[in-house]
């Protein structure tokens, strides 16, 4: 069916033109009627019908549109220039980003070393299994897609959630997989099989950053409704609430010993609280901007934290030790590699950043996402990393 408008001739055109003037009357506007075969309407009947189709097509996708953005609250007061909008997946088959894919990560500079998706929705999260076997990825739709790692291949996808998932975290003995969401609940998945183990319900407001404890044992979640909660895993039940924030909690982190965790805010503190009492230990102040990712440490004596910049911090003093800038505008995620000499960070700019953590240097920029960058994830076992990207992909680089 050709659901363009029928192409008018010169002749046809210039019928339906007024003209001024007649041999009879000067002043009479002459408008000539014009003269369209069977043929020519049919074709341009169905012209109006597909232009019609494509309006009722459009106004869902369109609303949807509108929905995700009002929906992407954590975000909502850093992204006033940008667009969250619906992407097909052919927009995105040619892109440059594909031709690096069959080659060796030596011999491309700065570039993915794999593209695994082109969700239609926005890729909120990723995260590497902590045994380097799955790479895991949330998205707008309440989906969550696993691959593995040394083949790529999808392990399994399935919808975990009715609203979008902004916080996906695996135990550190990689048997259970938890993922936080909109919808104000936490569920506990075990990571092998998928199976749906526990929901925790007891938050209020969206829940955004969840992180397991050393041992497995113990899950710390983060929601809007300004609480951070400490769950027991195998039962599901809350052991603690811990309150002090004065808005949105957007991450959490353990230490190492398991004894502290440590939650970030939209009212640009840090607090660090001690598990067991359930009593804050500690307040950190020195971000200008809302805090959206934290990330502590392997030998748990530096704080990494992501706001308007990234900020390392004596954990045991609270104090200060570095200031690193480099990205444009917000910074949402910041991650710690195995060995803690480097931190991967990424931001509203589009781009990877790799830092030094000793000297604080910048050491690789990568620029490949065509759009805001929530996510990053270093692979505990290799030099690898993953990011996720409102441009609906997940990239993994080579972080040497």
């Amino acid at each position: 069916m050709n659901n363009s408008p029928p192409e008018f001739s010169d002749n046809l055109a210039s019928s339906i033109l007024p003209g001024r003037g007649s041999a009879n009357d000067p002043e009479k506007t002459i408008i000539q009627t014009p003269r369209i075969s069977a043929q020519e309407l049919h074709k341009y009947v169905w012209g109006l019908i597909g232009v019609f189709g494509l309006m009722v097509i459009s106004y869902p996708i369109s609303m949807n549109r509108v929905a995700q953005k009002e929906k992407f609250a954590p975000y909502k007061s850093h992204l006033k220039s940008l667009t969250l909008e619906y992407q097909p997946i052919e927009s995105l088959a040619a892109t440059p980003i594909l031709a690096f894919t069959n080659q060796t990560p030596e011999r491309v500079v700065n570039a993915p070393k794999h593209t695994l998706m082109r969700f239609m929705k926005s890729t909120y999260s990723v995260a590497y299994s902590p045994d380097g076997e799955i790479i895991a990825a949330s998205t707008a739709a309440g989906g969550i897609k696993f691959w593995d790692t040394k083949d790529r291949s999808i392990i399994r996808e399935f919808p975990a959630h009715q609203d979008s998932i902004y916080g996906i975290a695996f135990s550190p003995n990689s048997k259970t997989f938890a993922t936080a969401s909109d919808d104000g609940t936490v569920k506990l998945w075990g990571a092998k099989l998928g199976e749906l183990r526990v929901t925790l319900k007891e938050h209020a407001k969206t829940v955004y950053g969840v992180a397991f404890s050393p041992d497995s044992k113990t899950i710390a979640t983060a929601s809007f409704d300004k609480t951070i909660r400490i769950w027991d895993v195998p039962t599901g039940n809350l052991k603690q609430t811990l309150q002090g924030h004065e808005n949105f909690v957007y991450a959490v982190a353990f230490t190492p010993d398991g004894r502290n965790v440590i939650s970030a805010s939209e009212d640009k503190s840090i607090k660090v609280w001690n598990v067991q009492m359930g009593e804050l230990v500690r307040s950190i102040s020195g971000h200008t901007a809302p805090v959206m990712s934290i990330a502590v440490s392997p030998d748990g004596q530096t704080l990494a934290s992501a706001g308007e910049t990234i900020k390392l911090w004596n954990l045991s003093t609270g104090a200060v030790k570095n200031t690193l800038q480099g990205h444009t505008g917000a910074v949402y995620s910041v991650r710690f590699s195995a060995d803690g000499k480097t931190i991967a960070s990424s931001g509203i700019d589009r781009s990877i950043k790799l830092w030094d953590v000793d000297t604080g240097k910048l050491t690789r920029s990568l620029e490949h996402h065509t759009s805001a960058v929530p996510s990053v994830d270093f692979d505990l076992q290799s030099s690898g990393l993953a990011s996720g990207s409102l441009d609906g992909t997940v990239k993994l680089w080579n972080a040497q």
